[in-house]
């Protein structure tokens, strides 16, 4: 509640006017206390962890649905004995089943036939691949497996008995 007071000031023997303005009561809220600066960081620290943990979850949930543990690795080669192919031991050693739909040598694609095993790969599933390519004794030369997904995965061997 606000006071409003005219006031007179005899002491000095001048007649002045004053206007004087008191506050007066509990609070413009009413009963109301104010938080303890204390208690005021506790929840605030609080709030920002919640905030930024779900930020971190939301986010994470929005990454892992875009990624794919889509992997394949050569564990072997073995080559002809006149170089007309080689057999390619390949492992999926990713989360995800592997469909390989081409394979080059260099930059050139070529012919290639499953010998044992299925395509796709499964995780963790192991697959003969032999690759009929004119390989000629002492070159090296570097294989490219390319997945239904167009992922790519290297492989280089030199023609060697």
């Amino acid at each position: 509640m606000l006071t409003f007071c005219f006031c007179i000031d005899r002491d000095s023997g001048k007649h002045i006017l004053s206007i004087a303005i008191y506050y007066c009561g509990d609070g413009l809220l009413g009963d109301i206390k104010a938080l303890s600066p204390v208690i005021a960081a506790v929840i605030l620290v609080a709030v920002a962890v919640a905030v930024s943990l779900s930020a971190a979850f939301w986010t994470g949930r929005l990454t892992l649905g875009f990624m794919h543990a889509e992997e394949l690795r050569v564990v072997g080669h073995c080559w002809a004995s006149d170089f007309s192919f080689i057999e390619l031991k390949l492992k999926n050693s990713g989360a995800d089943s592997v469909r390989v739909d081409e394979v080059w040598v260099g930059s050139e694609p070529v012919e290639a036939v499953f010998v044992s095993g299925t395509n796709p790969l499964e995780p963790g599933d192991v697959a003969v691949l032999r690759v009929s390519y004119g390989f000629v004794e002492g070159e090296t030369y570097k294989f490219f497996f390319v997945t239904a997904r167009g992922n790519r995965f290297f492989y280089m061997a030199t023609a060697e008995s």
